[in-house]
């Protein structure tokens, strides 16, 4: 009797012990798992470079010297990304970004056909103008923990871009019409994503802009296939 009581109590004793065991192991990967859990969400506001590059069929549909149009812009994006699975290796996300940005060149005058009067200045040269927006919704497979990851991603959106001469001086102000037609465009690209603090982190990312090309018509000219380079760095919040 007394025997049995006490192989009872050890074995019940041991039944605790291999319990509390077995939680504290489940926690510890519960928590190593949360560790280099990515996500599960972060949002992002980057200042950002876009290289609109010198087509020459834009040029010279518009009677410009291809050396004429901005080569870069400057803008702000902002974007949200959610990371919802893991799949061995690597994690799947959903996100998408908006961005915005202008570049502004002025040609320089031609000086052998220009008269310097005091009370008529000379004539200003335009400027030429280009404005780029784009709604990219992106796919990304990131690689890493929580504290920072690298991905690549891609997906399929829409984009404005126009080029304008904006005609400016102390006699005449004018906003010519900006074409906001809506292309088709594929972005991809990638970069990364580091926490120095748990909330608060910084990005930089590369993608490339593949846009369709748009016909004229009756208000705006033709716009031919091309590929529109961004470079972003900014914060994020998660």
């Amino acid at each position: 009797m007394w025997l049995s009581l006490h192989l009872r109590q050890l074995t019940a004793g041991l039944s605790l012990a291999l319990s509390l065991v077995i939680v504290s192991n489940t926690q510890q990967v519960l928590n190593a798992q949360e560790r280099t859990r990515i996500g599960p969400f972060v949002i992002e506001l980057s200042g950002v470079l876009v290289k609109n590059g010198q087509n020459e069929q834009i040029a010279s549909d518009r009677s410009l010297n291809p050396k004429e149009l901005p080569s870069l812009g400057l803008g702000v994006g902002a974007g949200a990304h959610w990371y919802p699975l893991k799949i061995k290796k690597f994690t799947l996300g959903l996100g998408g970004q908006f961005l915005m940005s202008r570049g502004s060149s002025t040609p320089m005058p031609n000086l052998s056909t220009t008269v310097v009067n005091e009370l008529w200045p000379p004539t200003v040269e335009p400027s030429i103008k280009t404005r780029f927006q784009a709604i990219s919704p992106q796919v990304s497979f990131n690689f890493g923990g929580t504290s920072g990851w690298s991905y690549i991603s891609g997906g399929l959106g829409k984009a404005k871009y126009s080029v304008t001469k904006d005609i400016g001086s102390r006699w005449v102000e004018e906003e010519p019409d900006v074409d906001d037609r809506w292309l088709n465009m594929i972005n991809y690209g990638g970069g990364g994503r580091w926490f120095a603090k748990e909330h608060l982190g910084f990005n930089i990312d590369l993608r490339f802009y593949q846009i369709s090309p748009l016909a004229a018509n009756d208000k705006f000219l033709g716009l031919p296939r091309q590929t529109v380079v961004i470079f972003s760095v900014g914060v994020l919040f998660r």
